[in-house]
């Protein structure tokens, strides 16, 4: 009999001891997960959950045992899988997954985002793509109003019949269209004595058209400029306060535990929202390249950049339901999920069946 007390006893000091390793991973991830509750409420309804687990367990246990007779044998068997189902699989077992995963994996994650997002913003702060599409505005465009202006200019000198005619009327519409205006001034010429006072005619048009090619032009990059015209110095602020964050845990590997601050969540977020504005700019650029004529060939979605889909990789991982979509996804593979698996299942299983030995057997069945 006291043998049997202390075995008891053994198994229930194993009990409380496990119970709170596990209680433990479960808070760590719940309070991970909504920082705003009080640890304390995580504690209470952790062990309170953990030990309807355990009781769980032993009623299936007693429902299953043929050698003796067990009243209300179907009731304790589905009860015993309600309460594991629901307390264990559907809340202790997932969270300690998810502690232990993040603990193991949270300064690569954090690492790699940072310089993934870094890396994105560079290109951004490059400004190549942009400089790309400056110059086939001022190229292509360009050189479309010069030859419908020098068709024009051509008929206008024309060694017969000089002069401003219908004819010249219609190329003059081509010019206005070549430039994206609806309709551009052209002064009617007076009687022309001579050639040379066509071709100062001819000069005032060019300089008018220049001028308004120059504004068409501004005006079809200008979701370009603004772009970077906003967003150049916040770009360089955030890289380089990425840059830091990156440092630091690159020296100091314990930082990673107090990963992600609130800092770094919102620095990450802020940086994913001006490549998400990126995007977006670059979409309607070139749809107003396109409205005018000059986006042939362009496809803005090979010019887009695309990490994360505008979401934060370590946001995701502070939260124990989007970890486990993303694991199912199959984003962690070849990180040992699968092994963090095993170990909450052991430590959990262990656990139990410590509570049934320590509470749930009689001297005979020890």
């Amino acid at each position: 009999m006291r043998n049997l007390n202390i075995k008891k006893l053994l198994c229930a000091l194993a009990f409380a001891l496990l119970m709170l390793i596990s209680s433990y991973m479960t808070v760590e991830s719940l309070h991970r997960s909504h920082p705003e509750w009080p640890v304390w409420t995580f504690w209470a309804v952790t062990l309170i959950f953990f030990t309807l687990s355990s009781w769980g367990l032993n009623l299936l246990l007693e429902s299953l045992d043929r050698n003796k007779r067990v009243e209300g044998r179907l009731p304790k068997m589905i009860g015993g899988l309600l309460l594991l189902v629901f307390f264990w699989i559907g809340f202790s077992f997932p969270t300690n997954t998810h502690t232990f995963f993040y603990k193991s994996e949270v300064k690569d994650i954090l690492i790699k985002e940072l310089v993934g997002v870094n890396d994105a913003l560079g290109q951004i702060s490059d400004q190549k793509f942009l400089k790309d599409h400056v110059q086939l505005v001022e190229s292509k465009h360009k050189r479309a109003v010069e030859e419908a202006f020098s068709n024009y200019k051509n008929e206008v000198l024309r060694f017969k019949k000089p002069g401003d005619g219908p004819e010249a009327a219609k190329l003059w519409r081509k010019v206005e269209l070549a430039l994206g205006v609806d309709t551009l001034h052209r002064p009617p010429i007076q009687f022309a004595k001579n050639r040379k006072s066509l071709e100062t005619y001819l000069n005032q048009r060019a300089e008018q058209v220049a001028i308004a090619l120059v504004t068409k032009q501004r005006m079809l990059v200008s979701s370009f400029d603004r772009f970077k015209t906003k967003e150049v110095k916040r770009i360089k602020r955030l890289r380089r306060d990425l840059d830091s964050i990156k440092i630091s845990l690159t020296h100091d590997p314990r930082r990673a535990m107090k990963e992600p601050t609130p800092n770094t969540l919102h620095l990450l977020q802020e940086s994913h929202s001006t490549i998400e504005r990126y995007n977006e700019m670059i979409k309607q650029g070139v749809k107003d390249l396109k409205k005018n004529g000059l986006g042939d060939g362009l496809d803005d979605s090979k010019n887009q950049i695309e990490i994360g889909n505008g979401v934060s990789e370590i946001q995701k991982l502070t939260h124990v339901v989007d970890t486990w979509k993303a694991y199912f996804q199959g984003a962690y593979k070849g990180k040992g999920f699968v092994y963090w698996i095993m170990l909450s299942l052991l430590i959990d299983i262990a656990g139990f069946f410590m509570f049934v030995f320590a509470f749930g057997k009689d001297e005979d069945e020890f």
